[in-house]
């Protein structure tokens, strides 16, 4: 082979070389970026299920208060009925 095409598949490999990198780049900085929206994605599922758990407690605990109340307003008919 001539100089001249050593030298021509050199700057072709040469680009090559530096086309992979970059794409080599990108391609961590795109698995880097997913990890940090995975990330992000967790840790709003995280927030809300907290606030969902939340929710729910105080809606628990409500009703079980009026269960309660609703159970002691039917004692107190059943006694005053004589049952």
């Amino acid at each position: 082979m001539s100089d001249r095409m050593l030298e021509k598949q050199d700057r072709m490999l040469e680009k090559q070389d530096e086309t992979i990198f970059k794409l080599e780049e990108i391609r961590s900085d795109i698995v880097l970026e997913i990890k940090t929206s995975r990330e992000d994605v967790v840790a709003k599922l995280d927030e809300n299920r907290e606030a969902i758990v939340g929710e729910i407690t105080e809606k628990k605990e409500s009703l079980d208060e009026r269960l309660k109340r609703i159970e002691n307003d039917i004692s107190l008919l059943k006694s005053k009925v004589g049952i």
